[in-house]
């Protein structure tokens, strides 16, 4: 079985966190590793796609969504080809941002030969980081208004400021007010969030 846990923090409030975590097309259908995600009346057929080795595998899970107070989990279905269970725990921090603490189980049989523990952290950190940058630029896209403040990292809603971490770039930040993307994956916290109220 492989077992993986981190933490992130969103730069935005918990209720904004909630609402698109626990859509699953939303969420995990702009990792590299996502093939696709269809939604079956109350479940979601997810299809992941790993090549290593030159070698291209597809793995098929059946999940369903299941809410606990601030939790959203991703749990496998019995009739599944494959366990699978990604927990979200959530909580409202000073700033209003959200921490998410994550753990992940797989059980894949080939899978856990193929990528072994440290392939599988990378699996799960890409599909949650992936998941918060296309998440957040789906927020943004629904914002009308035209002007847009000067970039900085800390008002981007991708960035960690915890850990001084970008979600687009998928790296560490030295300076805040000079984003190296130079403003291209720039979502204005203040507007997007502020178009929301």
């Amino acid at each position: 079985m492989l077992r993986y846990t981190t933490v992130k923090r969103v730069n935005a409030p918990l209720v904004y966190c909630m609402r698109c975590i626990r859509d699953p097309q939303q969420f995990l259908s702009h990792s590299k590793y996502t093939y696709t995600v269809k939604r079956l009346g109350d479940t979601y057929e997810v299809v992941f796609r790993w090549v290593k080795w030159g070698m291209e595998r597809f793995y098929k899970v059946k999940i369903r969504v299941d809410m606990e107070g601030d939790k959203v989990i991703y749990r496998s279905t019995s009739d599944s080809p494959h366990y699978f269970k990604l927990e979200l725990d959530m909580e409202e921090v000073e700033g209003d941002a959200t921490r998410i603490r994550i753990s992940s189980e797989m059980k894949a049989g080939l899978m856990a030969d193929l990528l072994g523990r440290r392939d599988y952290a990378d699996f799960i950190e890409e599909l949650v980081e992936k998941g918060i940058a296309g998440v957040a630029r789906k927020m943004a896209e629904t914002v009308a208004e035209k002007t847009t403040p000067t970039p900085t990292c800390r008002d981007c809603l991708i960035y960690d400021s915890e850990r001084s971490y970008c979600y687009a770039i998928r790296g560490s930040i030295d300076n805040p007010a000079n984003p190296p993307c130079q403003g291209k994956f720039y979502l204005s916290r203040r507007l997007i969030l502020g178009a929301g109220d």
